[in-house]
């Protein structure tokens, strides 16, 4: 059986931004989610990882219009086995910037990172004291990507989360260099999302002063100090551009809620599907 005939008419894929494929290209008369023509394992659209398109949609084009070679059918694309029931997302389409410091609260920094990593948001993980890696709250030691001076520079992003953990909210809180990183995302009427200790961070640097608010219970005092904002005890609570958490068990909820404000019900419903989350 010949190869088919690769005459492209559009069709617009979900999703589009920076980092992301466009345009996509398909054979004539196929869709989103139908079977691929060359490998039955996968459904058109799908992405890969590294949030290229890949040749498994009946005949995917790159950004440029030029064809991309099928691999042989027995090496589907990129992946060693066709995914199941889920879709790979592109990444880079989103970015964001978690603030990692000594004293944090792991279970607020590596479960929000992630989820967000799994929606396909590009996530930096930048260390307050700079690259070294960093001792949290219960002695797990975290490697961030790279200084959060040296992150600042790469801004902008759609979304600063600062974790919890006493010690690390309180570095947070005396830090400078966050301050300035707060105003400009607050300025901006960017994402801001803090988690357990992380919104007293916000309290210290004067940012989202009139928003409903929550925190773990025993930051609710110091957080309500000065009576700067309403407080909440959501699980997760939105007000505009901040967003705020209780703690260790709310990660999960911080983490899709973060994903859901910035790709949608749908990218997070599907990011959450394989996790086996309790509802």
């Amino acid at each position: 059986m010949g190869a088919p005939t690769f005459r492209p008419s559009p069709v617009r894929l979900p999703f589009s931004g920076p980092g992301s494929p466009q345009p996509i290209r398909a054979l004539p008369g196929t869709k989103p989610g139908q079977p691929c023509a060359l490998f039955p394992g996968w459904p058109v659209g799908e992405f890969c990882a590294r949030g290229r398109a890949v040749c498994v949609c009946g005949g995917s084009f790159w950004p440029g219009g030029e064809r991309h070679p099928p691999p042989p059918v027995s090496s589907p694309a990129l992946h060693p086995q066709p995914p199941q029931n889920r879709r790979c997302f592109p990444m880079g389409s989103k970015r964001a910037l978690v603030i990692l410091a000594k004293g944090a609260e792991e279970m607020e920094t590596v479960i929000p990172t992630d989820l967000m990593r799994r929606a396909g948001i590009s996530v930096t993980v930048a260390g307050l004291s700079g690259k070294e890696p960093v001792q949290c709250s219960r002695d797990v030691v975290i490697c961030p990507d790279t200084s959060l001076e040296e992150a600042q520079k790469k801004g902008p992003y759609d979304v600063v989360v600062l974790p919890g953990g006493n010690l690390g909210a309180q570095n947070l809180s005396e830090s400078p260099l966050v301050k300035d990183i707060l105003k400009d995302q607050d300025s901006k009427k960017g994402l801001i999302a803090a988690i357990c200790a992380g919104p007293t961070a916000l309290l210290a640097h004067g940012i989202g002063f009139g928003s409903k608010v929550t925190t773990h219970p025993l930051a609710k005092d110091k957080m309500m100090n000065g009576d700067h904002y309403k407080y909440s005890e959501n699980r997760v609570e939105k007000d505009g551009h901040i967003m705020t958490s209780r703690g260790p068990g709310t990660s999960f909820e911080f983490g899709l809620a973060i994903v859901e404000t910035l790709l949608g019900k749908e990218v997070a419903a599907q990011t959450k599907a394989p996790l086996v989350l309790k509802d």
